[in-house]
């Protein structure tokens, strides 16, 4: 098979599914035929042979291009695309490097060479760009919840401003990319026995805020949304990481106090 695409485990799938069909061991390469003349007022025979071709990962690749260019609208691949690189970054617990570099220089080719127009190599290009990592970090403010706190690089010192009615207070607090990739690390570990509907939820958020902290990108608004499902869940029920000593530290990013 190959390593970078979500297959199916059933060779049948229903048009709207974003994996792709599992191929199988063996794939049909050619098909000959021949006529065999029948007696007098008899009608000629035919036979046909197939010959088979072992499977390849080359053959997955050519079957993501084909799955790309049946997609309607053709705006949809991005859809298609964030399917297989989320089922990727999960598989291997990795930033997704080397999906991206796959892409980049081996399904793209592919494309160019079955594509009539240039719409589908544009989205194509369009999601690539969006989802390599920028060599430059800008601070982005997020406002929320009567804090406004500002994220830059994450290695930086990061700055809440916190206001009340009676008083102002800032707090400088420096999360280094180690301790944030820790509190991930105890985000999963609290919910491991948890329902699995709520592992798919954090596991989702959790996976592209590991991605993103690899490739030293912003990932403030993970941790919110990271924030508010610990609060759907309970704060109560997260252990590991309200008795991690950088609770106090991270509280404030994750929307929790």
């Amino acid at each position: 098979m190959n390593p970078f695409y979500d297959i199916s485990e059933n060779t049948e799938l229903p048009e709207d599914s974003l994996k792709l069909r599992n191929l199988g061991t063996q794939q049909v390469s050619m098909i000959t035929g021949t006529r065999s003349r029948g007696g007098w007022g008899e009608r000629d025979s035919y036979s046909s042979k197939r010959y088979y071709t072992e499977v390849t990962a080359a053959d997955y690749d050519r079957a993501f291009v084909t799955k790309i260019l049946y997609t309607r609208p053709s705006y949809n691949i991005d859809k298609l695309l964030d399917h297989h690189f989320h089922h990727y970054l999960q598989k291997t617990g990795t930033a997704g490097e080397l999906f991206i570099r796959h892409m980049r220089f081996e399904v793209k080719d592919l494309l160019i060479a079955r594509n009539p127009s240039n719409a589908y190599l544009e989205l194509f290009q369009e999601w690539l760009d969006q989802i390599e990592p920028k060599k430059n970090h800008k601070i982005i403010p997020q406002n929320i919840t009567n804090n406004n706190i500002t994220v830059g690089n994450i290695n930086a010192p990061t700055q809440l401003q916190q206001d009340s009615v009676h008083s102002n207070q800032t707090q400088h607090n420096k999360i280094k990319k180690d301790e944030l990739s820790q509190v991930l690390e105890l985000i999963r570990l609290d919910i491991k026995n948890m329902d699995e509907q709520i592992r798919k939820d954090f596991d989702m958020e959790l996976t592209y805020a590991a991605t993103k902290l690899q490739r030293e990108r912003d990932i403030q608004p993970q941790l919110i949304n990271l924030g508010g499902l610990i609060k759907d869940v309970g704060v109560n029920l997260f252990t590991s990481l309200i008795s991690a000593p950088i609770y106090d530290s991270i509280k404030p990013l994750l929307g929790l106090g």
